[in-house]
């Protein structure tokens, strides 16, 4: 059931390194701990009523909500002092430029005087986080939190023709040189943003693909909290299987697995229960 819910925060703005435009949500607590969020799929930062929940009840962090390029399914921008524009939004973006997103966003926090961070991901957000952490190996962060960390390769795969129309369609469109723009019969995806998620050479597909070496994955030393909701609509297995395969492959610090049950991938009305659980884990992992 959708509820009305009122955040008191700021409205940021801020401009990644290669000068993309981006905004945010701010909602401070006293302290120099913060929470960066980083939506999924389709997602963007103030379409969230996980945000509110996790606003109440982690009082030790401030939360900010952002933004990366691939927000909503399709969007448009210029970067700073351009005069062009250009695709933005899930069906175009190129995957490994989240580390732009996602470092322009702690850099800027730090200006602010934030010291200590926590990346927390939904959905593809957590592969954002988990490939940002891998590449970058930022100090700052001192922990992250996987919310549904599906697995988008395994599950493309399993369906086997539609699998097979997909890629199709994309030899198709490289071939007449449309790569690059997104079209109805591939979800409104591009062919490059379709195999960012279709063939394990990319960094995508390979993040969270439980039946593969979970390489990247396994590099990331900081603590790692990994949540799944029991009833979770996309995955192929038990979601505790899911787990049991990330607590072998980790070398994190802390590692964490946690189950809420009943809840699906958006936590929807599992919001404060899931709050409260990854809160505790998080009490104990960054002081």
């Amino acid at each position: 059931m959708y509820k009305n819910t009122i955040l008191k925060g700021e409205l940021i703005s801020f401009a990644t390194e290669d000068r993309i435009p981006l905004h945010g949500f701010l909602v401070r607590n006293n302290t120099k701990k913060c929470i960066i969020s980083v939506h999924g799929m389709g997602g963007n930062f103030y379409n969230s009523t996980r945000l509110a929940y996790f606003t109440k009840t982690l009082k030790g962090f401030s939360i900010f909500s952002i933004n990366t390029r691939g927000h909503d399914e399709l969007s448009s921008t210029k970067k700073i002092n351009g005069k062009k524009w250009i695709y933005t939004g899930t069906g175009t973006e190129r995957f490994e430029d989240c580390v732009y997103d996602i470092s322009a966003a702690i850099s800027m926090l730090w200006g602010m005087g934030f010291r200590q961070f926590v990346l927390m991901g939904h959905s593809t957000g957590c592969q954002k986080i988990a490939y940002y952490q891998y590449k970058r190996n930022d100090k700052r962060v001192k922990a992250m939190v996987l919310l549904g960390p599906a697995d988008d390769y395994g599950l493309r795969k399993a369906d086997k023709t539609e699998f097979r129309r997909a890629m199709s369609m994309v030899h198709s469109l490289e071939k007449i040189g449309k790569a690059d723009i997104p079209v109805q019969e591939l979800g409104f995806f591009s062919a490059k943003r379709t195999l960012s998620v279709s063939d394990l050479r990319n960094a995508e597909a390979r993040m969270f693909y439980y039946d593969g070496k979970l390489a990247e994955f396994s590099r990331i030393r900081v603590p790692i909290c990994a949540v799944f909701g029991s009833d979770e609509e996309y995955r192929d297995r038990p979601v505790d299987e899911y787990l049991d395969i990330l607590s072998k492959n980790t070398h994190s610090k802390n590692y964490r697995s946690i189950i809420i049950y009943g809840a699906g991938h958006s936590f929807a009305g599992y919001e404060e229960e899931t709050a409260k659980s990854v809160g505790k884990w998080l009490d104990e992992v960054v002081r």
